[in-house]
């Protein structure tokens, strides 16, 4: 998972964002909270090691309410994330994808 999670650090990065690469959620959540300014866009999976991706996104986007999230999950892990979860600021990925699409994806829900 590791080379896949690199690929897609420097894809994004290439498309000019700057990008936090974690392992898990807690690593996530000490970059974030050792990062100066908001994170704009947070890409996780569903399932997590200890944790999961909407409970990653809920407790990230508790003081950002403009996080926008893109979740990668198997079919049907999708059904795992509450309603409230699925709305104009995310979007759900399936495995395996193509890195093309999560580009795609990327710009369009920057741009929204």
């Amino acid at each position: 998972h590791d080379g896949i999670r690199r690929l897609l650090s420097q894809t994004i990065e290439k498309l000019g964002y700057r990008v936090l690469f974690a392992k898990d959620g807690d690593e996530a959540i000490k970059l974030s909270a050792d990062h100066a300014g908001a994170v704009d866009l947070l890409l996780t999976s569903v399932s997590l090691p200890g944790t999961n991706g909407g409970a990653l996104a809920r407790e990230l986007g508790a003081d950002n309410d403009s996080l926008k999230v893109i979740y990668f999950a198997q079919r049907g892990e999708d059904d795992e994330l509450p309603n409230e979860q699925k709305n104009a600021h995310s979007r759900v990925i399936h495995k395996p994808f193509d890195p093309d699409f999560v580009v795609e994806t990327v710009n369009d829900l920057m741009a929204s």
